[in-house]
């Protein structure tokens, strides 16, 4: 989480928990993709009937409207959680009150928003994963990876994602 409350970009710059979800997506990836290999290629008569498509959860994870608003609920709480532990320190005694003391409930602090924060990325991630499946399903695709080397514009499903998901989130 960025100092402004901010969901941290797992690949840009992040620290350990946006980092484990951004590595926990990409496990999840390979997983898929092994899951498919293990389901067998399709033949080649039926190749021109199995439908494959890809969708990027990153850039859903961090451009939906459902991300703006995360972002938005976690910079609140952050901003009434330091607002309470200012007053707090305020309220204190100085004799009750030591350096160390403060540390601590600022690192309590940090902690609680990191856990928020994971928790946030896995809604996203968990409503990303549903509309993608939403959306695979609706249009006949087989196989609906989020991890690809390759990807060719007509497999690329995520704005669709993007779209159901914004839909979703308004209503």
């Amino acid at each position: 989480m960025t100092e402004r409350g901010e969901l941290a970009h797992p690949v840009q710059g992040s620290t350990g928990p946006a980092r484990r979800v951004a590595r926990g997506l990409r496990a999840l990836a390979c997983c898929s993709l092994a899951a498919a290999a293990l389901a067998g290629v399709p033949s080649q008569s039926h190749a021109e009937d199995f439908r494959m498509g890809y969708v990027d959860l990153e850039y859903l994870v961090w451009h939906s409207d459902l991300a703006r608003a995360a972002q938005e609920r976690l910079q609140h709480e952050r901003l009434r959680a330091e607002a309470a532990l200012q007053a707090r320190e305020a309220g204190a005694a100085p004799s009750t009150l030591t350096p160390a003391l403060a540390a601590i409930a600022r690192r309590r602090l940090q902690a609680d928003m990191e856990r928020r924060q994971i928790e946030e990325l896995q809604k996203l991630a968990d409503a990303a994963m549903q509309a993608a499946r939403r959306v695979g399903s609706a249009e006949g695709f087989d196989l609906v990876v989020h991890d690809a080397l390759f990807v060719g514009a007509s497999q690329d499903i995520t704005q669709r994602v993007l779209v159901l998901m914004r839909e979703q989130a308004n209503r």
